[in-house]
């Protein structure tokens, strides 16, 4: 059939849309308005205890309005700051082998660590995955603590070979010897090359 108030609409799938107005819809703007208004819940009509301005607030206005370009120009030096010193830090830690990532033209590593159990008997897990296009040879795996109260089982590990895209997984039993509060104790798991004492990444697990 005919209908005049018809919008056809298709769609970049190929779809067919088809809207109508209904011939009984009434587009008057004060029909519209008079029946919002009628809609309106009565909280609408109170009004808001907004409080007064006071002196300290007027005067913050007006010194941000006379001073805004000296201030915007301090916050972008503050950020720059910012951005420097988070900059240096991720510089650092990659350089230093103190983060769990480290990357070269070749190979990128990634470490996770984690301890389960309730003591006296732990088990620490770590994996390795190199994310990189090639694989990545001769490595070594150390742990470390700082508390006489910890055995370990082994403390070396000779990694050969670290493929691309493939996960590698190390478990050490651990074992408390002592009395001593292990809460906050700490163990590290150091990465380096062979023949190398700097290590290319770590991880830090507490107890």
């Amino acid at each position: 059939g005919r209908e005049d108030n018809t919008l056809v609409v298709t769609t970049s799938s190929g779809a067919l849309d088809i809207k109508i107005l209904a011939r009984a819809a009434k587009l008057d703007p004060s029909v519209a308005s008079a029946k919002l208004l009628h809609e309106q819940v009565p909280e609408q009509d109170v009004p808001l205890n907004i409080p007064k301005k006071t002196r300290v607030y007027v005067e913050q206005t007006k010194r941000e309005r006379e001073k805004a370009s000296e201030m915007h120009r301090s916050f972008q030096r503050d950020l720059c700051k910012l951005r420097l010193s988070t900059a240096r830090a991720y510089v650092k830690s990659i350089t230093t082998g103190q983060g769990p990532i480290w990357s070269n033209n070749e190979a990128s590593v990634i470490i996770n660590a984690n301890v389960f159990g309730l003591g006296p008997e732990f088990k620490l897990e770590f994996t390795l995955e190199n994310n990189g296009m090639k694989a990545l040879h001769n490595l070594r795996a150390s742990i470390t603590f700082t508390s006489k109260g910890l055995k370990l089982d082994k403390s070396q590990f000779s990694i050969t070979t670290l493929l691309p895209t493939v996960q590698y997984s190390f478990i050490v039993n651990l074992r408390c010897t002592s009395s001593v509060n292990l809460e906050n104790q700490q163990v590290k798991v150091l990465v380096s090359r062979q023949g190398s004492c700097v290590p290319i990444l770590s991880a830090i697990v507490k107890l």
